[in-house]
């Protein structure tokens, strides 16, 4: 209730989600990908060759 305590609805607005990487607010996989890799999180150090590294059996990547 405190996250939500000084959120105002608007209804003449459609909801839609907001990229603040961007100045345009659009998300893009480059804008990403490029923040994922200039600042990995601090818990956790994200190694740039494994950010698209899938744990999954080859038989699950064929068949998807």
């Amino acid at each position: 209730m405190l996250l939500l305590h000084t959120v105002r609805l608007q209804v003449d607005r459609d909801d839609r989600w907001r990229w603040t990487l961007e100045a345009s607010n659009d998300f893009s996989v480059r804008n990403a990908y490029n923040f994922l890799s200039a600042n990995p999180p601090l818990a956790l150090s994200v190694h740039v060759a494994s950010l698209w590294h899938k744990d999954v059996p080859l038989k699950v990547v064929l068949f998807a």
